[in-house]
């Protein structure tokens, strides 16, 4: 069964996918860390990781069109 949450105008399809995943490290602002907080306090992602991990994703999508 596929769940969505919506964010925004936006749609994300939420998986049960355990697959590996490799731990980078990353700088990031301090403005964006707190609109990242924003986003965990309405509980639509599961963590930072997991915010980075869909917007890379979707960046990844749009450049290959």
């Amino acid at each position: 069964m596929q769940r969505f949450k919506r964010y925004n105008s936006y749609y994300f399809l939420l998986l049960n996918v355990n697959k590996m995943k490799q731990k980078i490290s990353i700088s990031i602002g301090e403005e964006t860390i707190l609109k990242l907080d924003e986003c965990l306090k309405k509980e639509i992602f599961r963590n930072k990781s997991h915010i980075i991990e869909i917007a890379i994703n979707k960046f990844l999508r749009e450049e290959e069109e």
